[in-house]
């Protein structure tokens, strides 16, 4: 996992500009020097009457692309004798962007006045700081200075919780894409349906 970090990172940095080039995944009005054209037929109902959003896709993969750098040149020689550092680093500081970012996006899934992506952020970070110690934990038990901590509980509740807020995530988008009579959005929901459940099971 440490290994894979960084490419999750970069790999993520990279991806978000298919929301660009797509006309998704922007965020709300916004008359700055670096604000994106959004063509009419993309605008969502409600602000059909505004040319330029928060290109929330370029804040991601920015923050992305400084997670990558980070993980890289100071993550892994400051924890270098914490395995599973770098990956629980790289699972917390994302999850802080996606916390902040999220709050500028116009299509995100709400329960109540409560944005779910925002919720899993915030367990996010908190599983990476208690997860980082449980692997501090690991190491000293492998050394023998203490008994090795039982996280098999910690792995079925990353799984299960992700799955389940990513299962509820995809149902969104597939009823937005149908009310928005979006062939786009509903495959996109459908092909993450489909990467969620392989995933979980290969991890489970």
């Amino acid at each position: 996992l440490d290994v894979a970090a960084p490419g999750l990172a970069i790999g993520q940095a990279i991806g978000r500009w298919g929301n660009f080039f797509n006309e998704e995944a922007f965020g709300r009005p916004t008359d700055l020097p670096w604000k994106l054209s959004i063509s009419p037929a993309h605008r969502p109902p409600g602000y059909t009457q505004y040319d330029f959003f928060h290109p929330t896709f370029l804040y991601e993969s920015l923050w992305d692309l400084g997670v990558f750098l980070l993980l890289v040149f100071w993550v892994r020689q400051r924890f270098a004798d914490r395995p599973g550092a770098v990956f629980f680093s790289y699972l917390g500081l994302y999850s802080i962007g996606r916390f902040l970012i999220e709050s500028l996006r116009l299509d995100s899934f709400w329960v109540g006045s409560v944005r779910v992506p925002q919720v899993a952020s915030v367990i996010g970070v908190l599983i990476a700081v208690s997860l980082v110690e449980v692997a501090r934990a690991a190491l000293q038990s492998i050394l023998g200075q203490r008994p090795p901590p039982d996280i098999r509980w910690a792995g079925f509740a990353i799984v299960l919780g992700s799955m389940g807020i990513n299962f509820f995530v995809t149902r969104y988008e597939a009823q937005r894409g149908r009310e928005l009579a979006s062939p786009l959005l509903t495959a996109d929901a459908h092909h993450t349906e489909t990467d969620l459940y392989a995933s979980g099971a290969v991890l489970l």
